[in-house]
């Protein structure tokens, strides 16, 4: 089907206007010393934002806000956060995060959120990403071939941060593969996965893959759970999870092996006995200091007890809980970890009520569901043994949200033809 569309050319002009910052700003978040830019770039997408709608009456009119629970949901996060801040122990440290860890991020959610209101727009951002993607990708395993390692001084993440990159990367270009009506599209999303299982592989970091597994289970079970719902299920998608799930067992394996082979007899065997985790005495000492103060905490941000880490393991490494609940709990206690326990069950519940809506055959809105509910469960693994879901990581997850939600609830009558098919 040709999608029809009878927006005017002024209209489509400023739609282009105000996608110039927000594409900017997607499209260096993974790339490594960018922070200036993209911080600029966020504050210019804002003011494009609140322009927009002191301008544009219809937007204003035909806004649909997030679901309640879920505002609830992230006012409540919000506020323990702030308390967390004013009972810090180190004040200055703990705004400084709030502001990069809190209020960046709903920035950004709220900008792309409001922005994405039709297809078109969806098209720029997943084009914009898939590019992004397919650039640092492609450059982490060019710099790797080179030093023959990981180098946190290139310009892609350390291997923790392009990891997660990678777990968020990945539902959104089984996305691209299975929603895509152009088969240009699928071919580059396929390649984008190609090179994101042998870039994630060589981070070595092991728990990608069982995220990776995760959502790639996930993402196929429930695409066939409801495909007939939206679109036939052709024998392209389903050759491609299956090469995706064998790709993704060949590259565990040969990840293992290359890790073991990097490990000392001893080292391995001491990581063969899950008692010898280091984290298991990580997560007992930060338990001290949580049973100290177990309703206040010591102020928001991760590090807020680095230095205590520092000296306790003789470890620069060792600076903080590996695990996002536990640093919530010393950040703000009970209150903290409750909090971020409760922003993720919000998540989880705004995507599978929109995975379990109707909506109109054309828009397949269900297959957002399918997106966020992989991507959260490979998340939630990665998030399970470290607190990665930080700065550009998570300035990327909140837009993802953003936009996809945002698509799937904006519904402008009059302003936007309704689109036929997703190119």
């Amino acid at each position: 089907m040709v999608e029809i569309s009878v927006i005017p050319k002024s209209m489509r002009r400023r739609q282009w206007i105000e996608q110039i910052a927000p594409g900017i700003f997607l499209f260096i978040l993974p790339f490594t010393h960018t922070t200036p830019l993209r911080l600029l770039c966020l504050a210019l997408s804002l003011i494009v934002l609140v322009a927009s709608i002191a301008l544009n009456a219809k937007r204003r009119a035909a806004f649909v806000a997030p679901s309640p629970p879920f505002l609830a949901a992230v006012a409540f996060w919000f506020l323990v956060s702030i308390v967390a801040c004013f009972s810090s122990i180190e004040p200055s440290y703990s705004w400084g995060e709030f502001r990069n860890e809190v209020v960046y991020p709903l920035v950004a959610f709220s900008v792309f959120y409001w922005l994405t209101d039709d297809a078109g727009a969806w098209r720029t951002w997943r084009a914009i990403l898939l590019a992004s993607f397919c650039g640092v990708s492609v450059l982490a395993i060019a710099s790797y071939l080179q030093d023959r390692e990981w180098l946190r001084s290139s310009f892609v993440g350390d291997r923790n941060a392009y990891s997660t990159y990678v777990a968020l990367m990945f539902p959104l270009l089984m996305l691209t593969c299975t929603r895509a009506a152009s088969s240009r599209w699928r071919l580059a999303a396929g390649a984008a996965l190609i090179l994101a299982l042998v870039s994630g592989g060589l981070t070595l970091n092991r728990n990608l893959w069982f995220a990776l597994g995760a959502e790639t289970f996930v993402f196929a079970i429930l695409f066939l759970v409801r495909a007939d719902k939206g679109i036939r299920i052709s024998r392209r998608s389903v050759l491609l999870v299956g090469l995706v799930i064998a790709v993704f067992a060949a590259s565990f394996v040969l990840v293992n092996r290359e890790r073991n082979l990097a490990l000392t007899n001893d080292a391995r065997q001491a990581q063969l006995n899950f008692s010898n985790d280091p984290r298991l005495e990580i997560w007992a000492y930060a338990g001290q200091y949580i049973r100290q103060r177990p309703m206040s905490g010591y102020g928001y941000g991760r590090g807020i007890l680095r230095n205590d880490f520092r000296t306790h393991f003789n470890d620069p490494l060792k600076w903080h809980g590996h695990n996002v609940v536990v640093d919530y709990a010393l950040e703000a206690g009970v209150p903290g970890a409750l909090a971020i326990i409760v922003l993720f069950a919000a998540f989880y519940g705004r995507s599978i009520r929109l995975y379990r809506s109707d909506g109109r055959n054309e828009t397949r809105d269900w297959q957002f569901g399918a997106c966020g509910l992989a991507m959260l469960v490979g998340i939630t693994i990665k998030m399970m043994t470290d607190d990665i879901l930080i700065r550009e990581n998570s300035l990327l997850f909140w837009s993802i949200f953003g936009m996809m939600w945002g698509l799937a609830s904006h519904r402008f009558e009059g302003l936007h033809e309704p689109r036929l098919q997703d190119a």
